[in-house]
């Protein structure tokens, strides 16, 4: 790696970097905040880990920013803390 770009594209190959995008916007719009080093993430338990699994796992998939965030606010996590 040999510069700022190049570290960026390796980190985005990565599953752990789409998980801290997710938990930081999850956390901006709920409030709720996932330790990720505390969930099995293979079965996550809490329906709130399991959110943020299906939006790390969209957002690696789909690189849209927009649908993360959609799929926050018309989620039924979101809703509830309304």
């Amino acid at each position: 790696i040999q510069s700022l770009q190049e570290l960026g594209k390796e980190l985005s190959k990565t599953p752990d970097f789409y998980f801290c995008v997710a938990k930081r916007y999850l956390h901006f719009f709920t409030g709720i905040n996932i330790n990720l080093e505390s969930v099995s993430w293979n079965k996550p338990k809490s329906e709130e880990a399991k959110f943020l699994k299906l939006l790390a796992t969209n957002l690696m998939k789909n690189q849209e920013m927009d649908e993360l965030i959609n799929s926050i606010y018309h989620s039924k996590i979101f809703r509830e803390i309304q």
